[in-house]
C-alpha cells in the first residue's frame, strides 16, 4: 500500500481525463477558435484548454509542445512556465524520473532567470516524490528541506506548503506517522483563503489519502467535505472542463465509500462505490483503480461476502504487481485475514508465512538503501562545505 499511497498522494497535482463524446464536441469548438485566433495571450488560453482535454495521451504532449513554442515566441512567461510544469506532470504520471528531471532542469533555469516561481515549487514537489516512489527516501527528505528553506527565503508560503507535503509523503512511506502528521498540519497552516481551488484540492486530496491510510475517519471525512466544495468551485470557474476532472471524482467517491464502510454504514458505502464505478475505465490511473478494488474488498468483507472480497483482492494484487511489490504484500495479508474469517486457517497460515518473509526482505533492503543514501548525502554535504 505504501507505494500506491505515495503515487496517489502526488497524483492530485495532475488531472486525468477520460475521453467522451461531450469533450470531443468541446475540443472541436476550441480548435475552431484556435485556428482563427490572433497570436496573443487569448490564443494561448485556448491552446491550453485544448491540451487539458487529452491528458495522459501523446496528444496532450503535442499541444503542450505547441503551447510552449508559441508562449516562447510571444515571450509569455506564464505559459512558458505552465507548459513546462505540465510536461513534468505528464511524465510523473508515467513514473518517468529521467524525463521529470530533464524538464525540472528546464523549469529551474526559467525560474532563476526570470525570478518567476509560480509553478516551480509544484514541479519540484513531483521530482522529490519520484525519489520517494523509487525508495530514495533520505534524498527526498534532504531535497524537501532544501526546497522549504528556498521557499521561506523567497517568502513563498505555497512553496513551503509543497515542501511540507513532500516531507509528509516521505515520512508516511517510512512509517514515521507522527512526523508525517506534523508536516501535514503545517501544510494546512500555510493555506490561505485566497488560494486557488486547485491548490486547495491538491492539499485536501493528500490529506484525505493520508488520513484514510492512518484510519483517522473523523479528519478523513472533514477533508473530503472540504474537497467536495473546492471541486465544485473549480468546476464553477471552468464548467466546460467538468469532465476533465473525472479522476478527482473517482478518488473522492472511493474514499467516501471507505469512510462509510469503516463507520458501519454499508448502504452509503455502496452508493459511493457505484458512483466510483462510473469513472472507472481501462485508462484510469492505476493507483485509483487499485484503491477502488480495496474499497470493494473492505465492503464485501464487512458484509461477510468473503468470496467477492477475495475476488476484489485478487484483482487488486494483479494490478498492484504492475507497480508495487510492497502493496501486493499488504493485499496478500488482507486475503489471509479473510481466509481466517472464512474458517480456512490452514490456507491462511501459508500466506502469512510468505507475507512475513517478503516483508522482512523488503524492509532489510529499504534500510540498507537508506543507510547508503545517508552516507552519500553526508559526503555530498562535506564537499559543499569545502567548496564554500
Amino acid at each position: 500500500m505504501i507505494k500506491r499511497l505515495i503515487i496517489a498522494l502526488a497524483l492530485g497535482t495532475g488531472i486525468l481525463f477520460t475521453a467522451n463524446t461531450q469533450n470531443s464536441a468541446v475540443k472541436d469548438s476550441l480548435l475552431r477558435i484556435y485556428v482563427t485566433a490572433p497570436h496573443d495571450s487569448m490564443r494561448l488560453d485556448v491552446l491550453h484548454d485544448i491540451a487539458r482535454l487529452d491528458q495522459q495521451t501523446p496528444v496532450f504532449l503535442y499541444y503542450e509542445n505547441k503551447l510552449l513554442k508559441e508562449a516562447t515566441e510571444q515571450n509569455n512567461l506564464r505559459y512558458q512556465s505552465l507548459a513546462t510544469y505540465e510536461h513534468i506532470i505528464y511524465f510523473f504520471n508515467k513514473l518517468d524520473l529521467k524525463r521529470v528531471t530533464q524538464w525540472m532542469n528546464r523549469m529551474e533555469v526559467l525560474a532563476e532567470k526570470h525570478n518567476y516561481y509560480n509553478d516551480y515549487f509544484k514541479a519540484k514537489k513531483l521530482q522529490i516524490e519520484m525519489y520517494t516512489i523509487n525508495q530514495q527516501i533520505e534524498l527526498a527528505i534532504h531535497e524537501a528541506n532544501i526546497m522549504y528553506d528556498k521557499a521561506k527565503k523567497l517568502n513563498d508560503s505555497n512553496g513551503m506548503r509543497e515542501a511540507c507535503l513532500c516531507l509528509m509523503t516521505s515520512y508516511i512511506a517510512t512509517l514515521r506517522y507522527e512526523d508525517g502528521a506534523k508536516a501535514l498540519e503545517e501544510a494546512f497552516h500555510l493555506m490561505s483563503p485566497q488560494d486557488r481551488p486547485m491548490d486547495k484540492i491538491n492539499l485536501l486530496s493528500k490529506a484525505v489519502l493520508a488520513y484514510s491510510f492512518l484510519h483517522n475517519n473523523e479528519k478523513m471525512y472533514a477533508s473530503l467535505e472540504q474537497m467536495k466544495v473546492a471541486i465544485q468551485d473549480l468546476i464553477t470557474a471552468t464548467p466546460a472542463l467538468k469532465n476533465a476532472y473525472s479522476a478527482l471524482y473517482m478518488g473522492m467517491e472511493t474514499q467516501y465509500a471507505l469512510y462509510y464502510v469503516r463507520t458501519g454504514n454499508p448502504k452509503k458505502a455502496w452508493e459511493h462505490l457505484q458512483k466510483a464505478d462510473e469513472y472507472d475505465t481501462p485508462n484510469t490511473f492505476l493507483p485509483y483503480r487499485v484503491s477502488r478494488l480495496q474499497a470493494y474488498a473492505e465492503y464485501y468483507s464487512a458484509r461477510k461476502e468473503y468470496e467477492k472480497a477475495l475476488e476484489s483482492l485478487d484483482n487488486a494484487i494483479t494490478l498492484t504487481l504492475q507497480m508495487s511489490f510492497p502493496d501486493a504484500i499488504l493485499y496478500m495479508a488482507m486475503k489471509a485475514d479473510i481466509l481466517v474469517d472464512m474458517g480456512h486457517p490452514e490456507v491462511a497460515i501459508n500466506i502469512y508465512r510468505k507475507v512475513m518473509r517478503d516483508k522482512d526482505s523488503l524492509y532489510r533492503g529499504l534500510s540498507n538503501a537508506q543507510m547508503e543514501q545517508i552516507q552519500s548525502l553526508y559526503n555530498m554535504d562535506k564537499l559543499v562545505l569545502k567548496r564554500e
